[in-house]
């Protein structure tokens, strides 16, 4: 999961087991890493999913959303 400002901040200040709602954007990308295989290097594609979140609700236990909301509009 991907978290920017507000959001990032908010999301340090949880509980370990905290419910939460997140809303936002998968988005898919892939980058190169150069692995070595016995003496020569290989470039391998690493395929990579993110979550890039733009609302943050931290929930009661009980199902019912509270009144935390965090909301702020990822970077491009």
């Amino acid at each position: 999961m991907v978290l920017w400002g507000k959001l990032a901040e908010a999301a340090a200040k949880l509980a370990k087991g905290a419910y939460v709602e997140i809303e936002g954007e998968l988005r898919h990308r892939s980058y190169q890493k150069e692995v070595k295989a016995g003496k020569k290097a290989v470039a391998v594609d690493i395929p990579v999913t993110e979550v890039h979140a733009r609302i943050l609700r931290k929930l009661d236990r009980s199902t019912v959303p509270a009144e935390t909301e965090v909301t702020e509009e990822a970077p491009e």
